[in-house]
């Protein structure tokens, strides 16, 4: 990446992405916010960032979605 990233998904999309072709079942950047998201809100552990995420998944799509360039 030439530069600074001036967003946090612009940032989180240049990271390199680990998991085997077979493990890609969702796009990383987003994926990587999510879970940002949720520890951020105090969650610190997968079970919690996950079930924390189920909670707003459909609202937050709904409203953010568009505005997004996934």
């Amino acid at each position: 990446m030439a530069g600074k990233p001036r967003s946090l998904l612009e940032a989180l999309k240049a990271v390199p992405d680990p998991r085997g072709r077979r493990g890609r079942r969702y796009p990383l950047a987003p994926l990587l916010g999510l879970l940002l998201l949720a520890a951020l809100a105090g969650q610190t552990t997968l079970k919690g960032m996950v079930e924390w995420i189920h909670q707003r998944i459909e609202t937050w799509m709904a409203r953010y979605i568009e505005e997004l360039d996934l």
